[in-house]
């Protein structure tokens, strides 16, 4: 018998905490402030980036985004309970998904198992989804994108799972502003975003996968920076957008980086679509830091 919390417990768990205290470390956290952020000893902590194994393949769709949101909320200021709590809802979600099975079947091969897969409570009610953005624009307060924020401003939205109609899309009234190079906005709300609402409940191939999206700048630095990360941009095809045939946003692209060249008068612009609004603001910080190295700043 080898239930999956043995693997949360032996594998995933460590892996996760390892991940989280590299992306942290990057960011430029003391090995202090690492420790306390992940309720573990300074000496833990220096093993973690001490350590080059790779993730096993088996469980690299597990750690990587469980840990890249992590890291989001705890540099946003999310406290232990918080956090906790957090890492409870995503570890569900995955075991819910069976996002697990693969390594789990390495471990112990068990034919039609579906011990994980009974209705769980997830994070992706109403209550969370404002949660989530609350929390990206905390992240996006201490770690600003200033070559990102376009003329006509950034919004981030989330859906709740299963979104049918704007009123299930959340998002910032009035979009967030940089003052100062300061972010700043609004609460969320549902209902408050037209444009980027729709951008999410379009249907297509990679409909229900993406439930966050970002409007940013863009130019030929930002799409420099986009291919030194690997992001493959999908470029819109604006007769779509302007009620030509078809539906009026197309897919993403399995990178969720969508494209609009602009127009006379419409200024181009950078679509990253995510999981949720956290994954969504650490990617875009990530175009930030790659646009740095670039300019050698």
């Amino acid at each position: 018998m080898d239930p999956p919390y043995a693997l949360l417990c032996e594998e995933v768990l460590p892996e996760i905490r390892r991940s989280v205290a590299s992306h942290l470390h990057g960011s430029g956290l003391s090995q202090e402030q690492i420790a306390k952020a992940l309720g573990t000893s300074q000496a833990m902590v220096s093993r973690y980036l001490r350590s080059r194994e790779d993730v096993r393949p088996s469980l690299e769709g597990v750690v990587a985004p469980i840990a890249r949101e992590l890291s989001v909320a705890l540099m946003a200021g999310e406290d232990q309970v918080a956090s906790t709590e957090r890492l409870n809802g995503l570890i569900m979600k995955a075991l819910s998904e069976g996002r697990l099975c693969a390594r789990h079947n390495e471990r112990h091969p068990m034919v039609n198992c579906k011990a994980c897969f009974d209705p769980l409570s997830l994070r992706s009610g109403r209550s969370n989804v404002l949660l989530d953005l609350r929390t990206a624009l905390e992240y996006l307060r201490g770690n600003p994108i200033p070559d990102l924020f376009p003329e006509v401003m950034v919004n981030l939205a989330q859906a709740v799972d299963g979104a049918s109609s704007r009123d299930d899309v959340a998002s910032f009234p009035g979009r967030l502003k940089l003052v100062d190079g300061k972010v700043g906005g609004a609460e969320p709300e549902f209902g408050c975003s037209r444009h980027l609402a729709d951008m999410l409940l379009s249907p297509g191939p990679e409909a229900g996968s993406f439930r966050a999206v970002i409007n940013l700048r863009y130019d030929e630095r930002i799409d420099s920076a986009l291919r030194e990360m690997d992001l493959e941009p999908v470029f819109m095809d604006r007769s779509r957008a302007e009620g030509g045939p078809g539906t009026a946003v197309q897919s993403p692209g399995k990178d969720g980086v969508l494209v609009d060249r602009g127009a006379f008068g419409i200024e181009p612009c950078l679509y990253l679509f995510s999981v949720n609004a956290l994954q969504a603001v650490s990617i875009a910080g990530e175009v930030q830091r790659t646009l740095d190295r670039m300019m050698g700043r």
